[in-house]
């Protein structure tokens, strides 16, 4: 496998703590998701599966995040 990306919604609840959503899906079609996302989650190469509560690094992609 190879490092992958999720698009993400990242917000931040409380000072210190992030919190990020998936946009849904997923596929390279779909813009809507692009669109609505601030961030990328960036998943190591050769993880299969990030189960709720993960802690992944984030790429942010917008300018007001």
């Amino acid at each position: 496998g190879r490092e992958s990306y999720l698009r993400a919604i990242v917000s931040q609840p409380e000072p210190g703590v992030y919190e990020a959503v998936t946009t849904g899906d997923q596929g390279s079609h779909i813009m809507t998701s692009l669109v609505q996302a601030n961030a990328l989650l960036i998943v190591p190469e050769g993880v299969t599966a990030v189960p709720a509560g993960t802690r992944l690094a984030a790429m942010m992609i917008d300018s007001d995040s």
